[in-house]
C-alpha cells in the first residue's frame, strides 16, 4: 500500500503543478501522467521505510498516519522536479528528511504506531566493574 496517492499529490500540490512535473518530455499534455508520478511515490515508500524501519514494522499496511502522507508527498514532489527544484520545493524535502531522521534517532515519534520490541528507544547499556588498583604509591615505590 502506498504511503500516498496521486489524488493526495493533487491536493497538496495542485493539479496544473503535477500536470506540468510529470510531463517535462511532454509539455503540450492535457493528462497528469501518473505512471511517473506512482513511480515517484513508490521512491519516496522505500525512502521513508528506511527510516521508519528502525522504529517500526515497515511497510506500513494498516495504519498510514497523516504527517506520513504528508511527507511523502513532499519526497515524491522533490523526484518529480529533476531538472531544477524550487527553493520551496527542496526545504518540503529537506525539513521531510529532518523529521525521518529524528523518528530513527528516537527524538520523534508516531503516536498511531506500535513501536518494535527491538526499538532503539530502548537502551542497552553495558557496566564494567574494575577489580581495584593494582599499582599504588606504595607498591611501586621500591622501583
Amino acid at each position: 500500500m502506498a504511503y500516498a496517492t496521486v489524488t493526495d499529490m493533487i491536493a497538496t500540490f495542485s493539479e496544473r503543478e503535477m500536470l506540468a512535473v510529470s510531463n517535462v518530455d511532454y509539455p503540450t499534455a492535457t493528462t497528469i501522467n501518473e505512471d511517473v508520478v506512482n513511480r515517484a511515490i513508490a521512491d519516496s515508500d522505500a525512502e521513508i521505510d528506511s527510516y521508519l524501519g528502525v522504529r517500526y514494522a515497515v511497510p506500513l499496511t494498516t495504519t498510514i498516519p497523516a504527517r506520513i502522507t504528508s511527507i511523502c508527498c513532499d519526497l515524491a514532489r522533490h523526484r518529480l522536479d529533476r531538472n531544477r527544484p524550487r527553493e520551496e520545493v527542496v526545504q518540503r524535502r529537506d525539513r521531510a528528511l529532518f523529521f525521518l531522521k529524528d523518528i530513527a534517532a528516537g527524538r520523534a515519534t508516531l503516536p498511531e504506531l506500535d513501536l518494535l520490541n527491538n526499538s532503539s528507544s530502548q537502551k542497552d547499556t553495558a557496566y564494567y566493574f574494575s577489580g581495584g588498583r593494582r599499582w599504588t604509591q606504595n607498591s611501586l615505590s621500591d622501583y
